[in-house]
């Protein structure tokens, strides 16, 4: 005789359910005599995608091309791929990287992915802030001067001249 199928959460009489999230369903067969056969069933889910590390390593000076990202990702099925915009393609640690904000799409090999977005960061710029010149009181006199004030850059400025002769620390 014919058999009836009956799910619970809300899927109904249907034989083989299609379309169904990750749950635990207790499925029900009745017979024509009313015997019935009761069944869980567990449908389960990969791990999700899971990015554990996406540092960015700024760029040494401004406007220099030294950036890196560095990201470490675990889960999802199967081997991960790595897709980031700007023109960098296909690669998980990319490096020779301008300032600028990035984003890497991770796709795993059923295409559930995760997209995170990475902001390279560089110094400000070195800036004159204050520059004055004290010309030599005669020809020939070597009493002039220059101050300079700078700022800007990483760490502590150092200053070299350079006369046309030699550099003058």
């Amino acid at each position: 005789g014919a058999l009836s199928y009956e799910w619970d959460n809300g899927v109904g009489a249907v034989e083989d359910p299609t379309g169904l999230s990750a749950a635990t369903y207790t499925l029900t067969i009745t017979d024509a005599n009313n015997c019935t056969f009761t069944e869980t069933i567990m449908v389960e889910e990969p791990p999700a995608i899971e990015l554990s590390m996406a540092e960015a390593i700024g760029a040494s000076c401004n406007g220099a091309a030294d950036g890196a990202i560095e990201v470490s990702a675990s889960g999802g099925t199967g081997a991960l791929s790595y897709a980031w915009d700007n023109g960098i393609g296909v690669v998980e640690d990319p490096a020779g990287l301008p300032a600028g904000a990035y984003t890497l799409t991770i796709t795993d090999e059923n295409s559930c992915t995760l997209t995170e977005a990475v902001t390279v960061t560089e110094p400000p710029a070195i800036d004159i802030t204050q520059l004055e010149t004290q010309g030599a009181s005669c020809n020939g006199a070597a009493d002039g001067s220059v101050a300079i004030s700078a700022s800007g850059g990483t760490g502590t400025l150092s200053y070299e001249w350079d006369n046309g002769i030699g550099a003058i620390e």
